[in-house]
């Protein structure tokens, strides 16, 4: 998966023009809340701009449990690509308004086993 920082729900535009998608805005508690969905055509990836806490969070639990990536915590909302696509990754960092904050994987950075949901 890859995790870019996004600056506001109105950037999705940008991101709905790089890859040729429609985001449709859905509701989830284990995601945050409201969060937009589009699925890339002609493949069952998705891509999600999602708020980056847990709603699920409470005062008695530890801090870090506060975000769905408490490796970003200075991030609000996330845009997750769940593709590993270099064609993917290329249009995406082309958009002004995202920072890839996941490993860089043209870099040779790898993310397997580093993504996993920092959840209780």
């Amino acid at each position: 998966m890859l995790i870019f920082a996004i600056g506001s729900e109105d950037d999705r535009q940008d991101v709905e023009e790089a890859l040729g998608v429609s985001f449709e805005s859905h509701h989830s508690l284990y995601l945050g809340g409201d969060y937009w969905l589009a699925r890339l055509s002609g493949s069952s990836a998705e891509v999600r701009i999602r708020s980056n806490v847990d709603l699920l969070w409470s005062p008695s639990d530890p801090e870090s449990e506060r975000f769905a990536y408490a490796r970003y915590a200075e991030h609000q909302l996330l845009l997750e690509v769940d593709s590993e696509s270099p064609d993917i990754l290329q249009r995406l960092l082309q958009c002004p308004t995202l920072r890839l904050v996941s490993p860089d994987l043209r870099n040779g950075g790898s993310e397997h086993g580093t993504f996993r949901r920092e959840r209780r």
